[in-house]
């Protein structure tokens, strides 16, 4: 055969070996990329909410307001507790729940035989006591009197003597007088000489004694009137009386009704005006100081309060604190009816803020939704948020001014990563 005639067979490219790794190696490539485009499209969960559902605010580069809003219930500034002084049974009620009542108003009576009985005794007692007092005071007085005039009596025999004698003894010396006599009307004004000096002694004894025992027995006077005083006293108790102006806020009593001493009738309401006592978190007691101010919200109108006392005792979390109006207190207040107070803490400063929402509490960690340019597409980004108040709240970092943010609920958009505005 002649090997000049053999004609060489191409081999198609198909067939090349090393066309085939490289079509291998390129087809796996466009089928990674089509792969990770179709994994990034599933990666990438959309939803599309109507526009007028979602509320919107914008960052602002603004003073932010350090306000803390807290729950407060309106209280009386003064409670006065209605109690029963001697008990009994309730025999007339002279008024009821919500009556304004003047101090010194009857506002209870009570019948209580026993101890009307043991009144009648007492004051039977003292009054014997006091009697007895009085007529020993009057003894010591008549015992005075009969001494004074023992003395005067004495002292009037010797001068009626004295004179007598004065005339007798110059006619002894002449002889013209029994000397007998003189000397009897001698002996006699010796003996009343001597007497007047016991008489004298025997009243200044005396009247030092009455002295000392006059303030004894009157202060015992004075104490016994007191107790019969007190005695009366003790019927005058069963009527309950209002101890101050103000309004009868409770009174649990049926006529009939028996009560003891001491027992709680009721309790009312001065006059002094209202507070409001707020519950804070232990986490804020540094930073609540007396002075503070703050507004609160009644019936649509705001009023400017201040703190009056904080009790820094902490209970399940919280402590107490109680405000007072600054000037006019509103009408119709009642008590415990619950208000909301913002309490200014006194710590503000500029910072970026956005408005305050429902997205605080129901947002996936630390991301929030930011509107594009165009405001039909929101996407998720980080985010870290600062402190916040009920109106404001402030960006430390992932946002800039102007930048326009989903504030509305989050609670339903799960693990959604963008959101398609409808309009």
């Amino acid at each position: 055969m002649n090997h000049s005639m053999d004609i060489a067979i191409a081999t198609p490219l198909w067939r090349n070996r090393y066309f085939q790794i490289a079509a291998a190696v390129g087809v796996l490539l466009l089928l990674v990329l089509i792969g990770s485009q179709v994994i990034g499209k599933m990666d990438d969960r959309s939803l599309r909410v109507p526009a007028e559902q979602l509320n919107i605010g914008t960052a602002e580069q603004t003073m932010y307001r350090d306000i803390l809003p807290v729950s407060g219930e309106i209280r009386p500034k003064e409670m006065v507790y209605l109690d029963a002084v001697e008990g009994g049974q309730v025999q007339e009620l002279f008024v009821k729940p919500g009556d304004q009542v003047i101090a010194g108003q009857p506002l209870i009576r009570f019948r209580n035989a026993q101890l009307e009985l043991d009144v009648l005794n007492n004051a039977g007692r003292l009054i014997e006591s006091i009697t007895q007092l009085q007529t020993f005071e009057t003894q010591l007085e008549n015992n005075r009197a009969t001494n004074a005039k023992a003395y005067a009596d004495i002292n009037s025999q010797i001068a009626q003597l004295s004179n007598r004698l004065s005339r007798i003894d110059p006619l002894v010396r002449r002889g013209f007088y029994p000397q007998g006599e003189a000397s009897v009307l001698h002996d006699q004004l010796s003996g009343y000489r001597n007497v007047e000096k016991i008489q004298r002694e025997t009243n200044r004894r005396q009247e030092a004694q009455r002295i000392g025992q006059l303030p004894q027995i009157r202060a015992e006077q004075v104490g016994l009137r007191k107790s019969l005083e007190a005695t009366h006293a003790q019927l005058s108790n069963l009527i309950v009386r209002a101890p101050v102006d103000g309004i009868l806020t409770q009174l649990d009593l049926k006529i009939g009704q028996n009560r003891g001493r001491g027992d709680r009738l009721g309790q009312m309401r001065t006059n002094a005006g209202f507070v409001i006592a707020v519950k804070v978190d232990q986490f804020y007691l540094p930073r609540v100081k007396a002075g503070q101010r703050g507004q609160v919200d009644i019936g649509g109108a705001r009023y400017p309060v201040h703190v009056q006392r904080v009790v820094p005792e902490v209970t399940n979390g919280a402590f107490t604190a109680e405000l007072e109006f600054d000037s006019s207190t509103p009408d119709d207040l009642t008590a415990g009816a619950a208000v909301q107070v913002s309490l200014s803490l006194g710590s503000d400063q500029r910072a970026l803020v956005i408005p305050s929402g429902a997205f605080l509490d129901t947002r996936q960690g630390d991301t929030i939704f930011v509107l594009d340019k165009d405001a039909t597409t929101a996407r998720r980004v980080p985010v870290t948020l600062g402190r916040h108040t009920n109106r404001q709240v402030e960006v430390l970092s992932g946002l800039k001014p102007g930048d326009r943010v989903i504030t509305s609920d989050y609670s339903t958009y799960g693990r959604i990563d963008s959101i398609d505005l409808q309009r």
